[in-house]
């Protein structure tokens, strides 16, 4: 951050702001880590996305053969804000009081939580299979198994699982959890990681999170799009703010729905 005594306007802090925002959000977004097909856009726009009716998949190719014909169609999807607005009236009273910068960079955590929601939430919107867990309310290793092979039968490979930081924490207490540092980047690079990459579950990758209490996804991340307008952070009034905005509109979908199987805790 700029010394206090630097910052003679708003806009000075506005920037100094954005930057702590960005670095946070950077550090947690969890986009390129599940989707494989990132897609930046200028607008909220309603979002059209393809969808196809199984994988694509190869016949005799050595032979001379050809892919097999799928069917190609799209669909709307509804740009969420993964945004949303700080009241910051008393800070602009006094600007030089209060050091913002840990704040800031915590906006920009909170911000890439709240779109890692958005994605899995556009998962679950186009969900292929909903299966129950075995035992109510627990995950368990035969659920994840289940669900992967059903997702196989059709044609895909289902590469992770998303659970709740609960499950998490019972599958490390089992001893089936196969933590991070023990996977060499070669299997799992970093940008398939990021902050909330709890390690293998079979050959299974495992991200949890805060919000899937009574769910998991199995997935495959080969087949995830999102889509992304730029962030945008500014004051609602440069003169004298009291509130700071942000806005980031996203969307995301699988490219069929069979790459998707919901387990119901």
């Amino acid at each position: 951050m700029v010394e206090r005594s630097e910052m003679t306007s708003f806009e000075e802090y506005l920037e100094e702001f954005k930057k702590e925002i960005e670095k946070g959000y950077k550090e947690r977004t969890m986009a390129t880590a599940l989707a494989e097909y990132i897609h930046d856009r200028p607008d909220k726009t309603l979002i059209k996305f393809y969808k196809l009716d199984g994988p694509l998949k190869a016949s005799g190719l050595s032979t001379g053969g050809q892919l097999t014909a799928i069917n190609v169609t799209s669909r709307s999807v509804q740009p969420l804000n993964a945004g949303f607005t700080l009241d910051l009236k008393d800070w602009a009273d006094d600007p030089e009081r209060t050091y913002m910068e840990m704040l800031m960079h915590q906006l920009g955590c909170d911000l890439a939580e709240r779109e890692y929601y958005i994605i899995v939430n556009g998962m679950l919107n186009c969900v292929g299979n909903t299966i129950n867990s075995a035992q109510k309310g627990k995950l368990s290793k035969g659920d994840i198994s289940q669900a992967h092979n059903w997702i196989g039968a059709q044609g895909v490979y289902a590469d992770s699982v998303i659970m709740h930081i609960d499950q998490k924490v019972e599958f490390e207490k089992s001893g089936e959890l196969f933590y991070p540092d023990k996977i060499p980047l070669g299997c799992v690079p970093q940008e398939k990681r990021g902050a909330y990459y709890a390690g293998w579950i079979g050959a299974v990758n495992v991200y949890w999170n805060r919000f899937t209490k009574d769910y998991a996804v199995v997935f495959s991340g080969r087949e995830i799009v999102f889509e992304r307008a730029p962030l945008k952070v500014e004051f609602d009034n440069m003169t004298h703010p009291t509130m700071l905005i942000l806005t980031k509109w996203c969307a995301a979908a699988p490219l069929f729905d069979q790459a998707v199987v919901k387990i119901q805790l």
